[in-house]
C-alpha cells in the first residue's frame, strides 16, 4: 500500500555528511580542496555527500512535479519506493 508522502519519508533513505562515506580517492581530493579553501579563510560546510538512488529519484520528482508542472500521475515508479 502506498504511503503518503511527507517528512517521514526523508527517515526513509537517509543522507550522509561525512567525508568517510566518499570513494577513497574522490574523498581524499574533496579533503585537499575543503583544506585549501579554509586555508584561504572560506568557511566550510557540508551538506550531503551520499544520497541513496531512492532519495535522489524522490527529490527529482519532487522538483519536477513541484516546479516543472509535471503530472504525479505520469511518475514512472520506482522499487522500493511505495509512495503516494
Amino acid at each position: 500500500m502506498a504511503e503518503v508522502s511527507g517528512p517521514a519519508w526523508c527517515a526513509k533513505f537517509s543522507t550522509s555528511a561525512k567525508l568517510d562515506d566518499l570513494l577513497p580517492d574522490f574523498g581524499d581530493g574533496c579533503r585537499a580542496f575543503i583544506s585549501a579553501m579554509k586555508k584561504g579563510g572560506a568557511t566550510v560546510s557540508i551538506g550531503a555527500t551520499y544520497r541513496p538512488v531512492e532519495r535522489a529519484y524522490l527529490m527529482h520528482w519532487c522538483c519536477m512535479i513541484g516546479q516543472s508542472g509535471q503530472d504525479p500521475a505520469s511518475v514512472t515508479k520506482m522499487a522500493g519506493v511505495d509512495i503516494d
